[in-house]
């Protein structure tokens, strides 16, 4: 095809040879554009391909979103008829609860109604009820008080019916007494009774002591200025605050001039935790150095005392004591003698001596302290 062409070229005129170059070039073009057509046609239908795959494969995607769906779809079908059933029993339910509240408001209903005439009822019981009680407290406290008097009453008998006791055993101890002739006491009151009465003359009969401390003046110093006036040897020293009282005790009862009577005053001073504690003035000065084998304590006034009393002798323990003593304590019943009983013990025993205490109970008690080798005078 190309010799063809090359020998047209030679054979033919140049207008003719410029129309075949042109028709040459019209064909090159036309041929260049059939293969860029065809080139277009490739890329296009490619293309087409490619999309028709990419849809093939959304057509897949979306054949698989629409099963799924279908099965969200069947699941929800299945989770709405299950709600229906669900919703169809919580209904019957709803429904029984309903008539189960209104039958309990019909109960509370009728409840209020039997309350509210309990109430009424009760109210009327409750008032009823406390006019009884408070009855029944003034009663009670009557009751009470009736008890609490028998029982004061009681005591007091049985302390009186000791106390009888304890004054015909006396009497019958003295009865021929070598040395208490004068017998005549007026025990009682403010003034010792018979336990100590007793008590009081077998210490001196039997124990036959030579020095003697009576804080007190009164029935014991008519029996121990007995005692003095027939025993040789023996010292008597009694303190006493009334000037007056001592007076008329002398020109009652002749002492022997082995009895002296100490007048000291009274005063209040404080001791441990009590503010004030009623003492004889100067009873220390007054007695220091000196020993006693028997202390009888009854003053000072004691009564008001209620933490401690009559504590001179305690502040001079032990050394105002031979080694053979005896301490008698009366109004031992009440809580400041007591007290005062118990710090003697407490300050013998840090001073290592050991008592044997007694206690002799009749109107009135009396303790006695004495060491324990001579522990039978606490057990008379």
């Amino acid at each position: 095809m190309g010799a063809v062409k090359e020998l047209l070229k030679k054979i033919l005129p140049p207008p003719v040879r410029t129309f075949l170059r042109e028709i040459e070039g019209l064909q090159r073009l036309t041929e260049r554009q059939a293969h860029l057509l065809a080139e277009g046609q490739d890329r296009t239908i490619k293309a087409v391909e490619r999309q028709a795959e990419e849809l093939a494969r959304l057509l897949g995607e979306q054949n698989e979103r629409a099963e799924s769906l279908r099965r969200v779809g069947d699941a929800l079908t299945e989770q709405v008829k299950n709600l229906h059933r669900a919703n169809e029993g919580l209904t019957d339910r709803l429904e029984r609860l309903e008539k189960s509240q209104r039958e309990t408001l019909e109960k509370l209903e009728s409840l209020r109604v039997e309350v509210a005439k309990g109430q009424k009822t009760a109210a009327v019981g409750r008032e009823t009820l406390h006019a009884q009680m408070q009855q029944a407290e003034v009663q009670r406290k009557a009751l009470s008080t009736a008890v609490e008097q028998a029982r004061k009453q009681s005591a007091e008998g049985a302390r009186f019916a000791s106390e009888a006791v304890w004054a015909e055993t006396f009497n019958n101890t003295v009865n021929g007494s070598a040395w208490l002739k004068n017998t005549a006491f007026s025990p009682g009151r403010w003034a010792v009774g018979y336990p100590v009465l007793y008590v009081m003359y077998r210490v001196l009969n039997e124990a036959r002591p030579q020095r003697i401390l009576e804080l007190g003046l009164g029935q014991s110093t008519r029996m121990i200025g007995q005692y003095v006036a027939t025993h040789e040897g023996v010292e008597h020293v009694v303190v006493e605050h009334d000037p007056e009282w001592i007076a008329f005790f002398k020109n009652d009862f002749a002492l022997s001039e082995r009895t002296e009577i100490l007048q000291l005053d009274r005063e209040m001073v404080p001791y441990k935790e009590a503010e004030a504690v009623r003492v004889f003035q100067g009873f220390r000065e007054a007695l220091a150095g000196k020993k006693f084998d028997f202390i009888f304590i009854d003053a000072p006034l004691g009564g008001d005392m209620k933490q401690y009393a009559r504590i001179d002798v305690l502040r001079l323990l032990p050394e105002c004591l031979n080694e053979n003593f005896v301490i008698m304590i009366d109004d031992a019943e009440r809580g400041g003698e007591s007290h005062t009983v118990a710090e003697m013990e407490k300050r013998l025993r840090e001073h290592g001596i050991l008592c044997r205490r007694g206690r002799y109970s009749g109107k009135k008690d009396c303790v006695v302290l004495t060491p324990e080798h001579m522990g039978f005078l606490t057990t008379m």
